[in-house]
């Protein structure tokens, strides 16, 4: 019995040796401009895997490499000082989707960091040109508001924060530009069903100059369905 408990020990230590190892990984691969687009965009990946279990994500939130960075801002130096492609920001929104959720303490880093990521975000995702070649499938807009929906749930501060950043306005501009993604509309509509419970959402969304079009899109789909 004692060994047993043991092994399972071991087990659990090999398992936190292993995050600690692909962290410190992964941070080396953000902060270097010598590795590829396509490396960046595994580095991620694999950070985003270790992000979805909750002892994965606690680990990712406290830990910090040898220059004191920790994963949230690895994440925007990436964004804000290389040309990521859009499967690495695909995989980077994964990173800070599953680094919030159900979780103040990576909601309260990204926020932190807000400007050197959604600055860089927002640009991408209004490339339409761009877009269209490298993401035919629009992962993008599908993630990113799965991302930001994470961020927004009973977080006030981060709804100010999306809102500076002009990150309502893109998701709706996605709306406009689609087509026959449900994916991308279902996305879209969880995020702003949580941006406006909050009344300062609310206004915020009011305001926006495509908020009309875009809404009534969005009913249009809605009724194929009813």
């Amino acid at each position: 019995m004692r060994k047993s408990s043991q092994a399972r020990r071991t087990q659990r230590l090999m398992n936190q040796d292993n995050i600690t190892a692909l962290l410190r990984l992964s941070l080396i691969v953000f902060s270097r401009s010598t590795f590829s687009v396509e490396t960046i965009a595994l580095a991620a990946q694999l950070v985003a895997e270790i992000c979805k279990i909750e002892d994965g994500r606690k680990m990712a939130l406290r830990y910090k490499n040898s220059d004191n960075v920790t994963v949230v801002k690895g994440v925007a130096q990436v964004l804000s000082s290389r040309s990521c492609s859009l499967e690495a920001c695909v995989q980077l929104c994964r990173v800070l989707g599953n680094l919030c959720w159900e979780c103040p303490e990576g909601r309260r880093q990204i926020i932190l960091e807000a400007d050197r990521i959604f600055e860089p975000l927002v640009a991408i995702l209004e490339d339409r040109d761009r877009a269209a070649k490298e993401d035919p499938g629009q992962r993008l807009p599908v993630i990113f508001p799965g991302a930001l929906m994470n961020l927004c749930i009973d977080t006030p501060e981060a709804i100010e924060t999306v809102a500076k950043f002009r990150c309502v306005e893109v998701v709706l501009q996605n709306v406009l530009s689609t087509r026959t993604n449900d994916a991308v509309f279902n996305s879209s509509i969880l995020f702003l069903q949580t941006f406006v419970e909050d009344n300062v959402g609310l206004a915020r969304l009011t305001t926006c100059t495509v908020f009309p079009t875009g809404r009534s899109k969005q009913i249009k789909q809605d009724s194929k369905y009813s």
